[in-house]
C-alpha cells in the first residue's frame, strides 16, 4: 500500500501522470513483490536489468568519455542489451486493491 501511496503523491509532486512503475536491481527478481507492486499502484510494473548500478554507471562513463552523445542514447542501449531480462506485471483483481488501499488510508491518516 505503501507503493500505491508514493507513487500517487510523485503524481502529485510533479504534476505528471505516471502510468509505469520500474523496478531494477535485485529487487525484481522477487516476483511476488513485482506483482504485488502493479495490483496495488493500479499501473504496470517493468522490471530489469538486474545489474542496473554496474549498467548506469557504465553508461555515465560513455556520456562522459563521448562514446555515447545523449542519456537517451544509454537508455536505448540498455534496452537493447537487456531486453531478454525485461518482464512486465499488469495490474490484476483492482477492485479489491483499491478497496484495501482506501482502507490503508483510513488507519494511516493518509
Amino acid at each position: 500500500m505503501l507503493y500505491a501511496h508514493t507513487y500517487d503523491t510523485l503524481e502529485q509532486l510533479s504534476g505528471r501522470t505516471l502510468d509505469t512503475l520500474r523496478i531494477v536491481g535485485g529487487g525484481c527478481k522477487d516476483t511476488l513483490l513485482d506483482q504485488l507492486a502493479a495490483n496495488a499502484t493500479g499501473r504496470k510494473v517493468v522490471i530489469g536489468p538486474t545489474e542496473a548500478t554496474a549498467t548506469g554507471n557504465l553508461i555515465v562513463q560513455m556520456l562522459a568519455m563521448g562514446d555515447i552523445q545523449s542519456l537517451k542514447e544509454g537508455r536505448e542501449i540498455i534496452r537493447n542489451s537487456f531486453a531478454d531480462e525485461t518482464k512486465t506485471y499488469e495490474p490484476q483483481d483492482q477492485a479489491a486493491w483499491q478497496d484495501a488501499l482506501g482502507k490503508w488510508r483510513t488507519i494511516n491518516n493518509r
